[in-house]
């Protein structure tokens, strides 16, 4: 953990191999991360074990799940105005698929 820490990018993801510079991140490593660092610190009773990492990895998670949000929030509000044109649409015809006067 402290390894991964000591290789941690400026902005705070966890790398997912240490040893390759070209692959720095996965989506999964900072969770991890702050999964096996919250069990040290529980283990241990060392609290503030790698804080600064874990600042930094927290403060990552909340910036992509920020992002994350708002991309779902705006692509929803698209797909939920298409749907309900088209229930526009469909409303304005009868059972026999005729435009209603």
């Amino acid at each position: 953990m402290e390894l991964l820490a000591i290789n941690q990018t400026e902005h705070g993801p966890i790398p997912s191999l240490v040893h390759d510079e070209e692959d720095r991140r996965s989506s999964d490593t900072s969770p991890l991360f702050l999964l096996g660092v919250g069990i040290f610190r529980k283990m241990t009773d060392e609290h503030d074990f790698l804080q600064d990492a874990v600042s930094k990895s927290l403060t990552w998670m909340d910036r992509i799940w920020s992002v994350c949000e708002q991309f779902f929030y705006y692509k929803y509000i698209s797909y939920q105005d298409k749907y309900e044109h088209k229930m526009k649409l469909f409303l304005r015809t009868n059972p026999y698929g005729h435009a209603q006067a």
